[in-house]
């Protein structure tokens, strides 16, 4: 029974991490169709923000799988600059993967004082 439920936590996580990566696509892919030409800097923005927020979200996750989020949103990321914008907008790979590390790590410190604290 014990080793069943295991397993069903384990696919919760699975599925709710991959939930995670998706809506993060959809921010990378299906956003910058809604901005105009001269709403790019408030696009970025916005991006980074929800970028900080579905990191902060994976880190709360309490596998290891977390820890290359960073990893996944970089490669998600790198395909909308061919898309999207020109080769300028290569850098933000970097910050993407700086913003996406801070919020999992964050997330992970949150889990940990909520549980170090609950008991």
């Amino acid at each position: 029974m014990e080793r069943r439920m295991n397993g069903n936590i384990k696919r919760q996580t699975v599925i709710g991490f991959i939930s995670i990566i998706v809506v993060q696509m959809a921010v990378f892919y299906i956003l910058p169709l809604a901005a105009g030409p001269t709403d790019t800097m408030g696009l970025v923005i916005l991006m980074l923000w929800l970028t900080l927020v579905m990191s902060f979200l994976a880190g709360l996750f309490y596998q290891r799988i977390k820890y290359c989020y960073p990893v996944i949103v970089s490669v998600v990321f790198a395909p909308t600059i061919f898309i999207y914008y020109n080769s300028t907008a290569t850098v933000h790979i970097l910050w993407y993967f700086v913003i996406s590390l801070a919020g999992v790590l964050a997330g992970s410190l949150f889990r940990f004082v909520v549980c170090f604290f609950s008991g």
